[in-house]
């Protein structure tokens, strides 16, 4: 009998798209309006997949699952939601009668209200079983660590909310290029359409979005390439020519089919990237021209992830002695909590507390916690006494940092030498449930414990964004170029922590000079600059960007002894590493600063 419902349904499912892709093919002349688009989204959500289960079981299903969110869920912290007034939106429409593809998306949505990547629900045929294309009313979300059938080139979000392509599958239909810019569709910005999408409530086909207001934000973002089946045109600026184009999507019907996975990240000189396709999701080495080491982790799920993540510390500390560490968990899917150990032991020197793993005490209280009185292994930090890394650490992160790609990056945090580059993780500090349902059709999981500061144990991370040292993302200039914005920042702040040139005195002298390091660093839109001379001397500070060319004199005069202050704003200079060099009689110094705009 499901054998043949699948049939029928597929049957079904092939009618409607043909039928809708002939009106998509008619209406490219002249795309259509955003009220043409959400009446084709309705009538076609309806159509695709038939009924479904009897009005009578679909209303099992849904109560099953918000009862088990209601009694289970661990993360209303931080979230401005009335839980029975979404109940209250759903249940009576399901009563009506509903198509089975809007039963799913009530169920997608209902789950998605609570803003855990952890905490979903969903109809296995619409969800895993039907294919995106031309017509077909599917929401797609564009994880970063899945790859990329359906678009063919993986993009990211600018400061104004375009999308930068900054990777493509070779001989893409449309001929992207990184550095080109998808605006939208069908003449409207995707930053708009998403949120419209959203409101017409098509159902999801994956699941992965942000648990803060800026990573949910994000994760739509990047949802736009894989989600053109549902428009008429694309729009695109090039980068090279700064030409907008407005090309059909029927042309991404023959998008390659490579596994393209779209991590966020670009190539760095010496450091493969972990082999995904063939299962391997930790990789490491040594930045090409410097003596520092480079961690990639994608994942936490298995033992040979915690393994290699920790042979990689090894070696990296005790058999190439680095002068500095990055530890790259912008694209981690999570995993298990105590997943990094190997590695942060040898990184530690002591055990740290760090953070409670609390669940819910009373079902009939959303926010009533239990907090382990027991050891908190799960947030401990089992730092070795006989080991630590007293050198820079930047730990980079983003939004499709998850589950324990969220805790290990908050964890980092209590290194002494550590600091965090790029976006906020996803702030889903939780754990997956499942929620037995009695049609094997439809699954459903349920986020059942809440993370808190061991120093603020009624303070819960769900989500909450993490605080970011240096907020930096992809450039598009720098992807035009082929380099990673969030690496460079890294490597000069590293480098910048280690290196303090001098040359000694052509002639002995009793002069001293110091050279302290800009504040704040990175810094816009200005920073300062501090120094001690010993005796009057005739002082010159200058500024060079990376290529030695002299942008700026901030001083050149005599001075009396003592300590002096400089301030530097850089005026219509680019973002990037500067060099202040500093001459007192025969002394030069000078140091690196990180200038973003």
């Amino acid at each position: 009998m499901l054998n043949q419902k699948r049939v029928y349904v597929a049957i079904t499912l092939g009618l409607a798209v043909l039928v809708i892709f002939s009106h998509s093919a008619q209406a490219q002349q002249q795309p259509r309006t955003l009220d043409q688009l959400k009446h084709s989204w309705r009538a076609a959500i309806d159509s695709i997949w038939g009924e479904g289960p009897p009005i009578a079981e679909k209303l099992a299903i849904f109560d099953t699952v918000w009862q088990a969110a209601d009694e289970r869920f661990a993360c209303f912290q931080n979230l401005d939601l009335d839980w029975q007034a979404v109940r209250d939106k759903y249940r009576p429409e399901i009563e009506q009668g509903v198509s089975r593809g809007r039963f799913a998306a009530i169920l997608n949505y209902m789950t998605m209200s609570l803003r855990e990547a952890h905490t979903v629900a969903w109809d296995s045929l619409v969800f895993g079983a039907t294919k995106p294309g031309p017509g077909v009313p599917l929401l797609n979300i564009g994880v970063p660590w899945r790859d990329n059938r359906f678009f063919g080139a993986c993009i990211t979000p600018l400061p104004d909310s375009s999308l930068v392509v900054y990777s493509v599958a070779p001989n893409h239909p449309l001929a992207l290029e990184p550095g080109d810019i998808l605006l939208g569709y069908n003449g409207i910005p995707w930053k708009i359409l998403y949120r419209e999408l959203l409101r017409a409530e098509l159902p999801t086909a994956d699941y992965g979005w942000g648990g803060s207001e800026s990573a949910f934000h994000h994760s739509w973002l990047i949802s736009a390439g894989v989600n053109w089946h549902l428009f008429d045109t694309i729009d695109i600026v090039k980068y090279h020519s700064g030409d907008t184009l407005h090309l059909p999507v029927q042309t991404l019907a023959q998008a390659s089919s490579t596994c393209l996975f779209c991590p966020e990240q670009l190539p760095v000189p010496n450091v493969p990237f972990p082999d995904q396709v063939n299962g391997d999701y930790v990789s490491w080495g040594i930045v090409a021209g410097t003596n520092i080491g480079y961690v990639y982790v994608r994942s936490w799920l298995r033992a040979e992830e915690r393994q290699q993540f920790g042979n990689a510390i090894d070696s990296l500390m005790n058999v190439f002695q680095v002068e500095g560490l990055i530890i790259d968990y912008r694209n981690n899917e999570g995993g298990y909590p105590i997943s990094a150990d190997r590695g942060y032991a040898l990184l530690f020197n002591s055990h740290i507390e760090t953070m409670y793993f609390a669940r819910r005490s009373d079902p009939h209280d959303h926010f009533a916690m239990t907090i382990p009185t027991g050891p908190h292994h799960h947030g401990t930090i089992p730092g070795d006494p006989s080991s630590y890394f007293d050198k820079p650490i930047a730990v980079l992160t983003g939004p499709g940092a998850v589950s324990a790609g969220d805790y290990n990056a908050f964890k980092m945090k209590f290194h002494a030498r550590a600091r965090l580059f790029g976006k906020p993780t996803a702030a889903s500090y939780s754990a997956a449930w499942p929620v037995e349902l009695s049609n094997p059709e439809y699954f459903a999981v349920i986020s059942d414990y809440n993370v808190s500061r061991l120093d603020s144990p009624t303070v819960f991370l769900s989500h909450s964004e993490l605080e970011i040292d240096f907020p930096v993302w992809l450039t598009r200039d720098d992807i035009a170029r082929g380099e990673d914005t969030v690496v460079k920042s890294a490597l000069a702040w590293i480098q910048g922590q280690n290196t303090a040139v001098s040359e000694t005195p052509v002639t002995a002298s009793p002069l001293t000079l110091n050279l302290l390091q800009n504040y704040p660093n990175p810094f816009n839109p200005s920073t300062e600059i501090a120094f001690t001379i010993s005796s009057p001397q005739h002082v010159t500070l200058e500024i060079f960007d990376m290529n030695g060319r002299k942008t700026t004199v901030l001083l050149s005069g005599n001075l009396p002894a003592g300590r002096h202050r400089l301030t530097w704003k850089p005026e219509n200079l680019a973002s990037g590493v500067y060099i202040y060099r500093i001459q007192a009689g025969n002394i030069v110094t000078a140091r690196k600063m990180i200038f973003l705009q």
